[in-house]
């Protein structure tokens, strides 16, 4: 077994003492099954975004390690993650995320083929209802068509950097720009982008359960025909004043 984590994996939090334990939980039985059939490590490091819970507190408690950004921004957070992280390949997810049990495990073997910039992961909701369940399989076939995912981003160390990793001029949208620096890279590289289908996370109702689907679908209409207003926190307020 090679000395240090293969892998890192990045959580930006914001008080999310409530959600983070069964995301950790699902990391640990990820990182156990990367140990068993690949013989590697991943270690996780939990960004305390200026949080005022006990997130930093459990997350400690758990294992991870925590680096503290105090600029309230999400793009930030994974940035100050991925420049703490010690592997060679580094991925970030959100807190109110589960993961897969083979979720470290495909991805160590996809980045295994040296053509992989990086990628990302199917997106599954937590529980079933008809508005979200249209919702998720609509963006679902969206990514299978254009060849995409954008859960649970991933790509090696030297391509966060070189791609300047998530851009801190907007409050929002930044795994979607994120997505597109890969796949620029990947051209530039004659590389691929990799879309893993039999790994997944599962997210959160919890904007949709607070601010209602009508709301967030017309929230996504308008950064789409209004793409400036991706820069305004204000805007972005069914991202950063969800109820944790």
């Amino acid at each position: 077994m090679r000395e240090g984590p293969a892998l890192s994996v990045v959580v930006p939090a914001f008080n999310e003492e409530g959600y983070l334990g069964p995301l950790l939980d699902s990391l640990e039985r990820a990182r156990e099954r990367l140990a068993r059939e690949r013989g590697k490590t991943a270690e996780v490091i939990v960004v305390d975004n200026a949080s005022t819970d006990g997130t930093a507190a459990l997350a400690r408690a758990r294992g991870a390690r925590v680096v503290f950004e105090p600029h309230r921004q999400i793009a930030a957070a994974r940035n100050a993650g991925v420049r703490a992280a010690v592997g060679e390949i580094v991925a970030t997810c959100d807190a109110d995320n589960v993961v897969s049990d083979n979720l470290l495990v495909r991805i160590d073997e996809e980045m295994a083929d040296p053509r992989a910039v990086g990628g990302g992961v199917r997106i599954l909701p937590e529980r079933q209802r008809w508005d979200t369940d249209l919702l998720f399989w609509f963006f679902d076939r969206a990514a299978l068509i254009l060849g995409t995912s954008f859960g649970v981003l991933f790509a090696r160390r030297e391509t966060f950097e070189r791609i300047g990793g998530f851009p801190t001029e907007i409050y929002v949208g930044e795994d979607a720009f994120f997505v597109l620096g890969l796949k620029r890279e990947a051209r530039r590289r004659r590389g691929k982008f990799v879309s893993i289908r039999d790994a997944f996370i599962r997210t959160s109702l919890r904007k949709i359960d607070q601010f209602g689907f009508g709301n967030i679908l017309w929230q996504h209409v308008k950064f789409l025909f209004a793409p400036w207003r991706l820069r305004r926190r204000e805007a972005a307020r069914t991202w950063y004043d969800v109820r944790k």
